[in-house]
């Protein structure tokens, strides 16, 4: 919140491992809860087996934020497009996560820098 200044915080997770997201559910929804935004990706799973109530879906909706303001993304090459969507200028976007999600500060950047040339 001190980085942001008088901007918003938009949070961007995509958590490593099904395992995790199950053991820490709760957790990660009370966390993502202090962003003023959130998109929630699928977990990322190097070779984990999907656990049933542990997906990306099931974590979305643990943030305690009024639903408009919480998005799950089911496919990572969505995400740039979601994110960019809800950002405003003076905005802090925050990624945090594994797997597809390093990719994903790139991505928006790019989409700024062609909608501010357009």
């Amino acid at each position: 919140r001190e980085v942001a200044g008088g901007g918003r915080v938009v949070a961007v997770l995509q958590v490593h491992r099904y395992s995790r997201a199950a053991s820490f559910l709760t957790e990660f929804g009370e966390a993502l809860g202090e962003a003023d935004e959130v998109v929630v990706m699928e977990p990322y799973d190097p070779g984990e087996v999907p656990i049933p109530g542990a997906g990306g879906q099931a974590m979305a909706a643990t943030v305690i934020l009024p639903a408009e303001r919480v998005e799950f993304v089911p496919s990572w090459s969505d995400v740039p497009d979601a994110v960019v969507a809800r950002l405003q200028r003076g905005d802090l976007l925050l990624t945090m996560g594994a797997g597809e999600v390093a990719f994903v500060g790139g991505e928006v950047l790019l989409r700024l820098q062609a909608r501010a040339g357009a």
